[in-house]
């Protein structure tokens, strides 16, 4: 019985780690405010802008992202207090004009409330699409007309013009100083879609190098702004991210991919970012001059060109992990609805209703419903991909645009169904970690949760609710499991965390997601980092004790071995003799197991004089015995069902007792009314005690040591048993054990025990 309860809690174990989303997981949309596309409206006042903003914020949350991409700098303007340009007519409808706040700091301060970065999102060369728009006053066209270079009836900064590219410097570097960004991200605007003719004619007569080919020249204006940025950025404040979403299709030659190293992939027919923008964002990757790239790979799955979802993504992973930067995939929500038919009963599944709900709408609301109801299908197809394909242990999804991700209820979606726990931003581990401070004083008073420590604005905190039985294992903070808030404030609510038998624990995150060990809120006070010390926490029945550093591995190991053994031999000396004395030397009462228990023992008690007394006092001990590992078991069972498949203690109590009285009622009933019943010939609770003792304990011993030898490694048992300065004097005993002698003894007596059971040998 305690084997199967071992089996249960494996497949419990198992069931969460396959519906757990990662724990590092970068998720985000694009905000965008040029043409008042997401946010603002330009017909609301501020005090509306605001309550909208925090709307958007809120089901951001609800669906669990982590990050919004808000765009600032639409058309050389801006979304927040510039020293350089003119407030944005996104806010107000006219430029210039002072919108009464400012939205870029409330963004920052609303985002970061709920556990979001917030990266501002900039367009460098886009200025506006009409002449003097608005009639306002225009410093660069009236100072620099030069800068501009006008494409059909928009116009761009020249990217070829060197006073353009300290200008743009001077711009972003305005917004890294004056506001707490957590990073800047440039899309996909570099030279225009329209393509380039001669507009830049005069900047080439003036800072083209003679003899240098037109395309890499300008591709190496874009480069030298992206490099400038790069360096501005670490030399002002290191801890801001820099990342681009250029156009999906790289596009360059099979000579310029072997030159970085890279593999080339044929996407003739399509636009490409390389010749077509002069946009190269391989060599951005290979330069280091970004943290991560974000191609816009928005052509969907079913899509059949060279250049469909299914080739861009892998294609990007390598290349990513080639120059050993993260990349994230911009995903396009209006793409997603497939073109394809679509069977009728996998729409109405989406949709939750009857095919007689479905044939009442009109055809307008049918064709909505059905349109956003495979559009999820696309969607968790996407995330799906973008996670099996990551290398660098950063997956990432970013929606285009914001609107949409809730108009086609994807926010719902993906909480439910992919991104079903929080997670954390990835590390960026080409970054030197920050310091972080040690986290003191976590108090609780009514539902808030609090604490201290001795931290700047870029240091974030997060919150898991954890077991107090698994409290101290570096495991349990690995996934996502615990994970229930990011914040960059020292309180949150945890009316929802109120679980008995777990434990609030704190981390300190750096911005490039460096993470501390938590500190855990224990009865007695604060607990810095994995305990250092012997301490035992009771919960809900469950007891985890951790083994204090100082303590001699070995030594112990030696203790448990010498008193095992010899209380083992002592009942041994005990048990045959008796044995043997009062059965008559039948063999058929010198049986093992259940046959022992309850066969032979009940008749040396019946030979012995007081063994009416003797054995009742013996069974109850058995008893109290089976009760008391009944009660670990099924708390171990529980705790798991609890964990990993967020069940109720009630329902998990409830499936658990349910399971052990059909497996006891069995075996109670074995020897019987159901005696003539048997498996391989035996009796149920024969059978079981086959199935647990000689069957799936062998398993388990042989997993043990796969798990030790091949996983953990002999290296780290060596570091813990020489923790504190204790010698390992049976290291090579032990290695030469768990890889090789344990395995085999452990699968020879697994296969003699089955071919035993089974008739096959007689043992």
């Amino acid at each position: 019985m305690k084997k199967l309860s071992f089996l249960f809690l494996t497949i419990g174990i198992i069931w969460g780690c396959w519906a757990e989303s990662p724990k590092r997981e970068f998720r985000a949309t694009w905000l965008a405010s040029v043409s008042n596309i997401d946010w603002p409206k330009s017909t609301q006042t501020s005090e509306e802008q605001k309550a909208a903003l925090i709307k958007i914020f809120d089901g951001m949350q609800a669906a669990r992202m982590n990050a919004v991409w808000l765009q600032v700098r639409p058309m050389s303007d801006a979304l927040y207090n510039s020293a350089y340009e003119p407030w944005s007519k996104f806010l107000t409808g006219t430029r210039g004009v002072d919108p009464g706040y400012d939205p870029l700091a409330f963004a920052i301060e609303e985002a970061h409330k709920r556990g979001m970065e917030l990266h501002a999102w900039i367009n460098p060369y886009r200025y506006e699409s009409e002449k003097n728009m608005n009639g306002a006053d225009d410093s660069i066209r009236k100072n620099h007309p030069e800068w501009l270079l006008e494409y059909s009836s928009s116009f761009i900064l020249d990217p070829g013009n060197p006073e353009v590219i300290e200008y743009l410097v001077k711009v972003i570097k305005d917004i890294v100083t004056k506001y707490n960004v957590d990073g800047i991200v440039f899309d996909d605007y570099f030279y225009p879609y329209e393509g380039t003719k001669n507009e830049d004619a005069y900047s080439q007569s003036l800072y083209k190098p003679e003899g240098k080919n037109v395309g890499d020249w300008r591709r190496e204006n874009c480069n030298k702004l992206i490099a400038d940025i790069y360096a501005m950025i670490q030399e002002t404040k290191p801890t801001v991210k820099f990342g681009i979403g250029p156009f999906g299709i790289w596009g360059g030659s099979s000579s310029v991919a072997a030159s970085y190293g890279i593999e080339y992939l044929n996407t003739s027919g399509g636009t490409s970012a390389y010749s077509q923008l002069y946009c190269d964002g391989v060599a951005w990757l290979k330069a280091k001059t970004i943290d991560y790239i974000s191609p816009q790979c928005y052509w969907p799955s079913f899509n059949t060109h060279v250049w469909g979802y299914k080739t861009l993504v892998p294609w990007w992973a390598k290349v990513a992990k080639t120059m050993d930067r993260h990349f994230y995939s911009s995903m396009r929500i209006s793409t997603m609805p497939q073109n394809s038919p679509q069977r009728m009963k996998s729409v109405l599944r989406r949709l939750g209703m009857s095919e007689n709900e479905y044939n009442g709408l009109s055809m307008v609301e049918r064709s909505i419903a059905a349109t956003a109801a495979k559009g999820t299908e696309e969607c968790g197809f996407e995330v799906d991909m973008n996670r099996s394909t990551d290398l660098m242990g950063a997956p990432g999804h970013v929606f285009f645009n914001t609107t949409q991700f809730f108009s086609y209820g994807l926010d719902t979606y993906v909480a439910e169904n992919k991104f079903t726990e929080p997670a954390l931003t990835p590390v960026m581990s080409w970054k030197t970690p920050c310091d972080l401070p040690d986290i003191t004083d976590i108090s609780v008073s009514g539902n808030m949760l609090s604490w201290s420590a001795d931290a700047d604005e870029t240091i974030r905190y997060a919150v898991y609710f954890v077991p107090s039985r698994v409290a101290n294992n570096p495991q349990a903070y690995e996934t996502s499991a615990y994970l229930k808030r990011v914040t960059w404030e020292k309180s949150i609510d945890v009316s929802s965390y109120t679980q008995s038998g777990y434990v609030y624990a704190i981390t300190a995150i750096d911005p490039y997601g460096n993470e501390s060990q938590p500190y855990i809120k224990t009865p007695s006070g604060v607990q810095s980092g994995i305990v250092d010390s012997l301490v035992v926490y009771g919960g809900s029945g469950a007891i985890y004790v951790s083994v204090p550093k100082d303590m001699d591995i070995e030594r112990s190991t030696t203790q448990v071995e010498i008193f095992d053994t010899g209380i083992a031999m002592l009942a041994g000396l005990m048990i045959i003799p008796a044995v043997f004395a009062f059965s008559g030397g039948n063999p058929e009462t010198l049986q093992a197991g259940p046959s022992l228990m309850f066969i032979t023992l009940p008749k040396v008690f019946a030979s012995m004089g007081i063994g009416t007394g003797a054995g009742i006092l013996f069974f109850v001990l058995v008893l109290l015995a089976a009760l008391t590992s009944a009660v670990s078991l099924m708390e171990t069972s529980v705790s798991t069902f609890m964990d990993e498949l967020h069940w109720s203690r009630k329902k998990a109590t409830v499936f658990m007792a349910v399971i052990m009285l059909l497996l006891g009622t069995l075996s109670c009933l074995g020897y019987g009314p159901l005696a003539g019943v048997t498996v391989i010939g035996m009796q149920f609770l024969d059978f079981f005690d086959f199935l647990t003792n000689s069957v799936m304990m062998p398993i388990a011993a042989i997993a043990t040591c796969l798990l030790v030898s091949r996983v953990i490694g002999v290296a780290k048992i060596e570091q813990e048993v020489t923790n504190g300065g204790h010698p390992f004097r049976r290291k090579v005993i032990f290695q030469f054990m768990i890889q090789y002698l344990c395995p085999i003894f452990a699968t020879i007596i697994l296969i003699s025990s089955v071919a035993n059971a089974f008739g096959w040998i007689s043992m």
